[in-house]
């Protein structure tokens, strides 16, 4: 468990003259005084892990709220399953309210005996924004779906099916729609540090009949052990952030730097054994 405290409170006096109002001061602040409070604990058992943080800020600007909380379970016969809450409330000096709440779970599937595997990341979202004469809010349901299959020691091929279902209200006017994403990208090693890949994409949006394309070739290499770094180039494209995490599929050059974050890694980077 931990608890801490966290405070700026300037000392001033209305005779003191100010070196530059428009820059920040070499101690204190102009106008972002504040006290912060956060508290957090963790939980580790042998299958699982939980953890949780609890933030408050009041400040000149504006009072701000956070909750987050996450869920683990160690990989089981090949499967993992891990979930998390994040919630975020902020209320500005002019009256402007803000809401954040993002409900996330995932699930994985690496059988040691099958040359596919699968990861699937489903996530709920709800946005609100209040001010003093509009009211905005939105819910997005958001599922990233791959599947990846080893066609041998070199050659692996990707599959991705990802969806979202988005409902807004603006004022009074309820807007709402259904977008997919279907992707495939093949790989192919080039001797022990480097590999090529072509990847191709169809994005759809439902309700507003738009379909989009994307295509494009990278190389990677092997900095270190389960450390890739990519260099590529997207021929056609398109931009979405709610599948972003899943692929790049914006067009023109993309640098991708790509590590494989277990336990065994991290302590190798640090020189730990």
């Amino acid at each position: 468990m931990d608890l801490g405290v966290d405070q700026t409170n300037t000392l001033d006096s209305a005779g003191v003259r100010e070196f530059d109002p428009d820059r920040e001061r070499a101690s204190g602040s102009l106008n972002e005084d504040f006290l912060a409070l956060h508290t957090g604990a963790m939980y580790t058992a042998d299958e699982w892990s939980a953890n949780t943080r609890i933030e408050y800020r009041n400040g000149d600007s504006e009072e701000r709220t956070s909750l987050l909380f996450g869920w683990y379970r160690q990989p089981n016969s090949g499967h993992g399953l891990s979930a998390g809450l994040t919630v975020f409330r902020a209320e500005n000096v002019d009256g402007r309210e803000l809401t954040n709440a993002d409900l996330r779970f995932g699930w994985a599937l690496r059988p040691s005996d099958s040359a596919w595997s699968f990861l699937n990341r489903l996530d709920l979202v709800f946005d609100e924004v209040v001010n003093a004469t509009t009211e905005e809010s939105s819910w997005k349901v958001i599922n990233n779906f791959n599947a990846n299959r080893r066609i041998d020691a070199a050659t692996q091929i990707s599959l991705q099916y990802a969806f979202k279902y988005v409902s807004s209200s603006f004022d009074g006017n309820d807007f709402s729609g259904y977008t997919d994403l279907l992707g495939v990208d093949i790989r192919r090693g080039l001797g022990g540090r480097w590999d090529a890949g072509l990847n191709s994409s169809v994005y759809h949006s439902h309700s507003a009949d738009v379909l989009d394309y994307g295509a494009g070739i990278d190389i990677g290499y092997n900095l270190a052990t389960n450390i890739w770094l990519t260099l590529g180039y997207n021929f056609a494209g398109f931009r979405d952030d709610d599948f972003a995490a899943a692929r790049y599929t914006a067009e023109g050059p993309f640098l991708r730097f790509s590590i494989k974050a277990d336990q065994h890694t991290l302590r190798s980077i640090a020189g730990q054994r």
